[in-house]
């Protein structure tokens, strides 16, 4: 919300801030908490994680440097998301994304400025989730499940080449090995 009121020079992430650019960048927290702030129909939690979703467990974030034991569970959640999303989309950061295998090596690193345990799970989550998606069609391809649900008897997939497949709609293909 609050990086909506930058100059479009600040959104590119490309270049490196100088000191007063990264102290004026930093006020896009409370920029976006002061633009909802009076907004009756969002939950005060709303507020809370806008206003903190850059603090970090060993206290660097901002804008308050809250350590771990301040930072509510919710806040905890939206900074490593805010984090993971910038690690796979990187928007003009100047980094190349990461897959997902090499965010799951990173995940214990991000550890001393994310919680910890919600790093451990989040892994736990893309590896199972990772070894548990990848199938064989009857066709020989390589695929990976991207969409299931209980109501479909068969799931949408990707194969390595990047063909997406509703298995419920293609007749004559199916899954031959999970």
């Amino acid at each position: 919300i609050g990086l909506s009121s930058l100059p479009d020079h600040m959104k590119s992430f490309k270049k490196k801030f100088t000191e007063e650019e990264t102290a004026f960048f930093r006020k896009h927290v409370l920029t976006g908490v002061n633009m909802l702030k009076n907004q009756k129909f969002l939950p005060r939690e709303v507020l809370l994680i806008v206003g903190g979703h850059h603090e970090m467990m060993d206290g660097s974030g901002y804008p308050l440097k809250l350590k771990a034991d301040k930072i509510p569970n919710l806040v905890r959640i939206v900074a490593l998301a805010n984090e993971v999303d910038m690690e796979l989309y990187p928007l003009n950061r100047g980094t190349e994304p990461l897959n997902i295998a090499q965010l799951i090596e990173k995940l214990p690193r991000m550890a001393g400025k994310y919680d910890p345990k919600m790093c451990a799970a989040l892994a736990t989550y893309l590896e199972d989730f990772i070894l548990s998606n990848r199938v064989t069609l009857d066709d020989g391809r390589m695929a990976e499940i991207i969409w299931s649900h209980k109501s479909y008897k068969e799931p949408v997939v990707r194969t390595s080449e990047g063909e997406i497949i509703d298995l419920n709609k293609i007749t004559g293909l199916a899954i031959d090995n999970y």
